[in-house]
Protein backbone atom coordinates (compact mmCIF):
# COMPACT_ATOMS: atom_id res chain seq x y z
CA UNK A 1 0.00 0.00 0.00
CA UNK A 2 1.47 3.61 -0.73
CA UNK A 3 2.27 6.07 2.45
CA UNK A 4 -0.36 8.44 1.31
CA UNK A 5 -3.16 6.27 0.01
CA UNK A 6 -6.48 7.46 1.33
CA UNK A 7 -8.40 5.69 3.05
CA UNK A 8 -10.70 7.92 5.45
CA UNK A 9 -11.27 11.18 5.82
CA UNK A 10 -8.73 11.05 9.39
CA UNK A 11 -6.15 9.70 7.20
CA UNK A 12 -6.63 12.42 4.50
CA UNK A 13 -6.27 14.97 7.68
CA UNK A 14 -3.12 13.16 8.73
CA UNK A 15 -1.64 13.11 5.21
CA UNK A 16 -2.40 17.06 5.12
CA UNK A 17 -0.70 18.03 7.75
CA UNK A 18 1.96 16.11 6.99
CA UNK A 19 2.05 17.95 3.66
CA UNK A 20 2.29 21.04 4.98
CA UNK A 21 4.47 20.51 8.15
CA UNK A 22 7.11 18.37 6.40
CA UNK A 23 6.75 18.80 2.36
CA UNK A 24 9.93 17.33 1.41
CA UNK A 25 9.64 14.47 3.19
CA UNK A 26 5.90 13.89 1.99
CA UNK A 27 6.40 14.91 -1.54
CA UNK A 28 10.04 12.55 -1.43
CA UNK A 29 7.83 9.51 -0.23
CA UNK A 30 5.31 9.66 -3.00
CA UNK A 31 7.47 9.82 -5.43
CA UNK A 32 9.45 6.91 -4.63
CA UNK A 33 6.74 4.90 -5.67
CA UNK A 34 6.97 6.81 -9.92
CA UNK A 35 9.24 4.80 -11.89
CA UNK A 36 12.28 7.30 -12.70
CA UNK A 37 15.19 7.65 -15.21
CA UNK A 38 17.12 9.01 -12.99
CA UNK A 39 16.36 10.15 -9.04
CA UNK A 40 15.92 13.93 -8.36
CA UNK A 41 18.57 15.63 -6.82
CA UNK A 42 16.10 18.15 -4.94
CA UNK A 43 12.85 17.17 -3.66
CA UNK A 44 11.28 20.50 -3.64
CA UNK A 45 12.80 24.23 -5.08
CA UNK A 46 10.85 27.46 -4.57
CA UNK A 47 11.22 31.21 -3.69
CA UNK A 48 8.50 32.78 -2.14
CA UNK A 49 9.58 36.63 -3.34
CA UNK A 50 9.17 35.35 -6.73
CA UNK A 51 6.57 32.71 -7.80
CA UNK A 52 7.25 30.82 -11.04
CA UNK A 53 4.26 28.75 -12.17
Amino acid sequence: MYPYQILSFDHYEMAYRNSINHPEDFWGSVAEHFLWKKKWDKVLEWNFKEPMV
